[in-house]
C-alpha cells in the first residue's frame, strides 16, 4: 500500500511542477497578463456587459457558454 501512496505523491508532485512551469511559461516567458487586473479592469461593474458581447461571439463554441457562466469566468480571473 505505501508503494501506492509514493506513486500517488510523485504523479501529485508531477502534476504540480507542470502546472508552475507552465504558469512561468505564459506569465514570466510570454508575458500575457495573469488576470483581468492586470490589463486594467479594476472592478465587477461592466462583467455583464463584457460577457453579453462574448457570448454573442461564443456561438458555435465546442462548450456552450451563457452569459452567466461568462461572468463567473471574469470573477474567476479577477
Amino acid at each position: 500500500a505505501s508503494s501506492a501512496a509514493s506513486d500517488v505523491y510523485k504523479e501529485d508532485a508531477l502534476a504540480h511542477a507542470g502546472i508552475d512551469a507552465l504558469k512561468k511559461f505564459f506569465f514570466e516567458t510570454m508575458g500575457i497578463p495573469a488576470n483581468l487586473r492586470a490589463v486594467g479592469i479594476t472592478d465587477d461593474r461592466n462583467f455583464e456587459v463584457m460577457a453579453k458581447k462574448a457570448c454573442e461571439g461564443s456561438k458555435g463554441s465546442f462548450v456552450p457558454l451563457s452569459k452567466d457562466d461568462i461572468v463567473e469566468i471574469y470573477r474567476a480571473a479577477f
